[in-house]
């Protein structure tokens, strides 16, 4: 069994890995006794028609080293079916970007691979360029709803010329808006952060140019009178920085986010059995 929560109630990498290797429909790079290629992995109960499939390869400054799409895709249900065998970068490691979108366009499922060349040494990472995630122009909002769950949505791009390698987002609160708590002298101590919390997606990464929707979501009181909640990023490339989200509350109505936890409960159950 992963450990898929902290002592703090705070969902690691674990869960998220965990959650993106459950997919019904997923894309991912397999195949030991085959060959390693592309595939698309249907457990679904239903046909796939006319999914597109786009892979690319990266070298650690960010050059793509191979790209292909693949459109009118089809898989048939509870099926895997290999797409095509990528070239490798030539830099070790290299990476591995994958995506699948339906028949309208919208991304189903992304993977994102560091591959070493020579055995598992992954630490040339630590040297690659730095990059820049930000949010986009307009693409967040902070409200509470009528239950008392506190949303905060917003959506990150890279903007760098390199992938954004492993990005971890963290939600602290502060008596002033955009500026980091300082208790105990250290930007991230426990009693500043708000836990429990969910959140959609964290430690991901992010291919140049593209963007990932995140949204936040915990108890209002646990954020405390007059706090405001702080959000901030950092990854194995991209630089501790705070994100400019502001307060601009207003009361929504009640969300998903009971029917949230009990999903994510019911997928731990899930691999606690199998």
């Amino acid at each position: 069994m992963w450990q898929t929560y902290d002592y703090y109630m705070e969902p690691n990498a674990a869960f998220f890995g965990a959650r993106h290797g459950s997919e019904p429909i997923h894309i991912m790079y397999y195949g030991p006794t085959t060959g390693y290629q592309v595939q698309v992995v249907n457990n679904t109960r239903f046909s796939l028609t006319k999914y597109t499939v786009k892979a690319t390869s990266y070298n650690l400054n960010g050059t793509v080293a191979w790209t292909n799409t693949k459109n009118n895709v089809n898989v048939a249900a509870d099926t895997i079916v290999n797409i095509f065998t990528p070239t490798a970068g030539t830099t070790a490691p290299w990476f591995l970007d994958l995506n699948l979108y339906d028949s309208t366009g919208t991304r189903v499922s992304h993977n994102f691979y560091w591959q070493p060349m020579d055995g598992t040494n992954i630490y040339p990472m630590f040297t690659m360029p730095t990059t820049r995630l930000d949010t986009i122009h307009g693409g967040w909002r902070d409200s509470v709803d009528n239950i008392g769950v506190h949303n905060v949505t917003f959506t990150l791009k890279n903007y760098g010329i390199v992938p954004a390698v492993f990005n971890r987002i963290r939600c602290t609160r502060s008596p002033a808006p955009g500026v980091f708590p300082t208790t105990g002298g250290y930007k991230f101590d426990y009693t500043d952060r708000i836990l429990p919390i969910h959140f959609s997606e964290n430690y991901f990464s992010l291919a140049p140019g593209d963007s990932q929707l995140i949204t936040i979501q915990f108890d209002d009181a646990d954020l405390g009178a007059g706090n405001h909640p702080v959000i901030s990023v950092e990854g194995i490339n991209m630089p501790l920085d705070t994100l400019p989200i502001l307060p601009h509350l207003s009361v929504l109505p009640a969300t998903t986010f009971r029917e949230l936890l009990t999903k994510r409960e019911s997928i731990l159950l899930c691999l606690i059995i199998t």
